[in-house]
């Protein structure tokens, strides 16, 4: 088991998020993260395959600085 310990103002905040939801905080907290969890994982996805139809149609990728030198030419 694992303890948070929060300020009267944060726990009245998250406690009446939580109400708003039907839930409890400690459910509200694990529904959040699980989500933000989700989402980075579906990003990472979407990038990966985006990257690599880019790669396979032939493009090429420069680092910052070759940006940065090409706009000085």
């Amino acid at each position: 088991m694992t303890q948070v310990n929060f300020t009267d103002k944060e726990y009245a905040f998250f406690k009446e998020y939580a109400d708003s939801l039907g839930l409890s905080i400690p459910q509200m907290i694990f529904e959040s993260v699980r989500e933000c969890a989700t989402n980075d994982e579906e990003d990472r996805i979407l990038f990966d395959k985006a990257y690599e139809k880019y790669l396979a149609d032939g493009k090429q990728t420069i680092s910052f600085e070759e940006l940065v030198k090409s706009l000085d030419e």
